[in-house]
C-alpha cells in the first residue's frame, strides 16, 4: 500500500516527501528506496510531541535547499513512537497547509486505537476532511477552497 503510492509521487531525487522526526522508519526508507528526497520536520516534544506550522514550513524550506519539489506530507496520527494523538484544530490546520501548499496528504493512522492517558482524543483527518468540506457547502468559501484542494490518502480511518 505505501510503498505502493509512494512510488506514483516520487519520480526521482527532485521529488521530496515531508515526514516526521522521530517516526518509525517506513516512510524515510522508502523514499529513500524510491531515489526520492525527505525532508524531515521536527516534532515539537516540549509540546507532546505536537507540529507546528513553523516546523511544517522548515520541511518545505528543508527540499527547496535540497534541490527537490515537496509533493507530499506525511503525517502519523497518533505518533509511532510518540503515541501522542493530535488536537482537532491541528488536524484541521495541517489538510488547509497541505492544500495551499498542493501536498499530498499521507494521513498514516493505524495506531488510532493506542491512544492513552491524558492525549486529546483522536480526531481522524478523514473525519476533519469532511466536516471541512461540509464548511465550503455551508457558504465558507475558505472551507469550500481548501476542501477542493486536499489530496488525501488516509491509512486505517
Amino acid at each position: 500500500g505505501v510503498k505502493a503510492l509512494m512510488a506514483l509521487l516520487i519520480r526521482g531525487p527532485q521529488d521530496a516527501v515531508l515526514a516526521p522526526v522521530p517516526q518509525y522508519p517506513l516512510y524515510s526508507a522508502t523514499t529513500t528506496m524510491l531515489n526520492g528526497t525527505l525532508a524531515p520536520y521536527y516534532l515539537d516534544e516540549a509540546a507532546a510531541w505536537g507540529i507546528t506550522r513553523q516546523e511544517l514550513v522548515s520541511g518545505l524550506q528543508r527540499a527547496k535547499e535540497a534541490g527537490a519539489t515537496a509533493r507530499a506530507l506525511v503525517v502519523i496520527n497518533p505518533g509511532n513512537p510518540t503515541g501522542q494523538s493530535l488536537p482537532k484544530a491541528v488536524v484541521e490546520s495541517i489538510l488547509r497547509f497541505c492544500a495551499a501548499n498542493s501536498l499530498v496528504l499521507f494521513a498514516d493512522e493505524v495506531y488510532q486505537e493506542n491512544v492513552y492517558g491524558d492525549a486529546p482524543a483522536f480526531c481522524s483527518f478523514k473525519k476533519a476532511f469532511c466536516e471541512l468540506r461540509a464548511q465550503g457547502e455551508t457558504g465558507d468559501a475558505d472551507a469550500a477552497a481548501a476542501a477542493a484542494a486536499v489530496q488525501l490518502v488516509s491509512f486505517h480511518s
